[in-house]
């Protein structure tokens, strides 16, 4: 798609996380001008945890050619088990993901875009976004503006650009669930390419032993009340790790150790947003979480913003008027976005602890329930766009 004039078309892309680099590079495949705006400095982008890129996610880097470069700065997960906390298993999930520390990959992704020659500014907050007659304006925070004739928003979960697409929105959902996670040290475990997570007495955990001994790990449990992010991460690191470990202390082992040998513990509230009326106007899109922020519970935050990714650059490639592309992109996207939120809100609830007659009701049924969670898992991952 060109301009009027015959010029590439400008595309603005606020963030620069995971979908925004690859949001950047599929808009040039597809012959526009892409340009990168991110809120954080550089370093700070890099900032972030572990997490599993599921197939269907990393089929899309597949088609920009990355995909054996990501699968080299990971870890395979060629399996993942569930458990209850005496250590039977549940259910067991043959599909292959992986493991990525979510900086590297940022940056990966960073050193792609520069070396496609599309430009990256960070510490660019907006402060203002305006439709113009002939496309979009962008104000920053240090007193810049930018031009293009879109605007593809993929800053996430409190985006700015939201706030253009719909007016008077809410605030970010908590979920009643605290996240926690790290990177331990436990030599003797054998690492056999398996996620384990367990249903514990008081919550959720999940882990993989890595070939040098390292085991990366994540927790999450149920908490009604919501404390603020700033009393959350002032908690001391000892202060919390007692405290995960009294919490998984009637688990099977070696939850308890896991959790013992972690230096640093990240903690996070965990968030979803409410579900938008749209996704666009006639210059302005939202993907990844700008759009349908969810939870971690299905592994699938990812992977469904490298979807929007090439879905929305290919529209774009093949309509004739961006508004076209826009809704093209919505009406392909939604469902199955709408679908996967729906199975992690009930993944989300499954892991809240209930009492002993709610455990054997709960171990009972549970594998049925997962079983068939495991089809709609290969379901999900074997799902491919072509570019």
């Amino acid at each position: 798609m060109t301009s009027s004039e015959g010029r590439r078309k400008r595309a603005l892309v606020i963030g620069c996380g995971i979908a925004g680099p690859v949001v950047a590079l599929y808009l040039k495949k597809a012959g526009f001008d892409p340009v990168v705006h991110e809120r954080r400095a550089a370093d700070a982008a890099d900032d972030g945890g572990s997490f599993n890129l599921a197939p269907n996610g990393l089929s899309v880097l597949r088609t920009l050619g990355l995909a054996d470069k990501v699968v080299a700065i990971g870890q395979a997960t060629e399996r993942t088990e569930f458990l209850n906390h005496r250590g039977r298993r549940l259910a067991l999930l043959s599909e292959s993901t992986v493991l990525l520390h979510r900086g590297e990959l940022h940056r990966l992704l960073v050193a792609e875009v520069e070396a496609q020659g599309i430009p990256t500014t960070f510490g660019h907050e907006v402060t203002e976004v305006e439709t113009t007659d002939d496309g979009v304006r962008v104000r920053f925070g240090d007193g810049t503006e930018d031009h293009g004739d879109l605007l593809v928003g993929a800053d996430g979960i409190r985006s700015r650009v939201r706030h253009a697409v719909v007016k008077g929105l809410p605030q970010p959902r908590y979920t009643e669930m605290i996240d926690s996670g790290g990177v331990g040290y436990l030599p003797g475990l054998k690492a056999d390419g398996t996620m384990r997570m367990t249903f514990g007495l008081k919550g959720f955990f999940g882990y993989q032993v890595l070939p040098d001994g390292h085991v990366f790990w994540f927790q999450n449990y149920h908490q009604a009340d919501e404390p603020s992010r700033h009393r959350l991460r002032g908690i001391p690191n000892a202060v919390w790790r007692e405290h995960l470990m009294e919490m998984h202390q009637g688990d099977r082992s070696p939850i308890v150790d896991i959790i013992a040998s972690t230096d640093e513990i990240d903690r996070y509230l965990l968030f979803d947003a409410p579900t938008l009326s749209r996704w666009h106007t006639d210059r302005i899109v939202l993907l990844g979480d700008a759009a349908h922020a969810m939870g971690p519970h299905t592994g699938q935050g990812a992977s469904m913003a490298l979807e929007d990714a090439i879905v929305l650059a290919r529209s774009l490639r093949d309509a004739t008027s961006i508004p076209a592309a826009f809704a093209d992109y919505e009406r392909v996207r939604r469902p199955r976005v709408d679908h996967v939120i729906e199975q992690t809100r009930h993944n989300g609830n499954s892991k809240a602890a209930p009492g002993p007659i709610g455990r054997v009701v709960r171990d009972l049924v549970l594998p049925v329930f997962l079983k068939a969670g495991v089809k709609k898992g290969a379901a999900l991952y074997t799902h491919r766009i072509p570019w």
